[in-house]
């Protein structure tokens, strides 16, 4: 059982991690330092998530289908936390989808010349075309 807690702790601290996140990314996306922070800490998390799935798997194989309602208790809450984090993975997912959707197209646009290159570093053997000096 405490096995189950602990597993359960750290799925409820990747769903508060996640939602920190997504709630940075909806403002914009959130810098280098913040994404960086982020993906370590998740991986952190997942580190120390997965010996703890390992030793309750070994646990259930070895104590074969416990009929305990307590245990039945803390398997559905442990569901329930998964579910989250999924969803919340999900969420994510869909977040960097729509940032990479909108960093395309603004690549696009510098391409094309329709937008200004203030901010943006483009490497170019020749001026853009509006740039260009006429004479």
């Amino acid at each position: 059982m405490e096995l189950m807690a602990e597993v359960g702790a750290l799925y409820d601290k990747l769903a508060v991690l996640t939602e920190a996140f997504l709630s940075a990314a909806r403002g914009g996306s959130p810098d280098g330092l913040s994404q960086d922070a982020f993906w370590q800490a998740r991986t952190d998390l997942v580190g120390q998530l997965q010996p703890l799935l390992e030793r309750q798997r070994v646990w259930l194989e070895r104590h074969a289908a416990p009929d305990q309602a307590a245990y039945r208790e803390a398997a559905a809450m442990q569901t329930r936390k998964m579910q989250r984090v999924e969803a919340l993975d999900g969420s994510l997912l869909q977040q960097l989808t729509a940032m990479r959707g909108r960093i395309a197209e603004q690549l696009k646009a510098i391409r094309q010349g329709k937008k200004g290159l203030a901010g943006y570093q483009v490497e170019q053997k020749v001026a853009p075309r509006f740039c260009r000096k006429t004479t």
